[in-house]
């Protein structure tokens, strides 16, 4: 698997670490589970590009990519800017 992913995946794993308030905790739950959904979902995706199947690692990607963007919205409506963009970048 490539940095970037494990990059994602660990990045998730220090999300449930993080405790919210009360008033918070489900959205912290949802916005985890977002988050994991997309970088679960790299593995397949990882699988397809390799395999040289573009056309469908396109369409997965593409698909998948809405699950990204919606836990990056929801940290930021949860004023954690830090976590609304990508873990690898600066």
């Amino acid at each position: 698997m490539p940095k970037r992913y494990r990059i994602g995946i660990d990045f998730v794993r220090r999300l449930r670490t993080l405790h919210p308030s009360a008033k918070e905790r489900a959205a912290a739950r949802r916005l985890v589970a977002t988050y994991a959904w997309y970088w679960g979902s790299q593995q397949d995706a990882y699988l397809m590009f390799q395999s040289g199947n573009y056309n469908n690692y396109e369409s997965y990607q593409n698909y998948f990519s809405r699950y990204q963007k919606q836990a990056e919205a929801m940290a930021a409506g949860l004023g954690a800017k830090e976590c609304s963009r990508q873990p690898f970048s600066k």
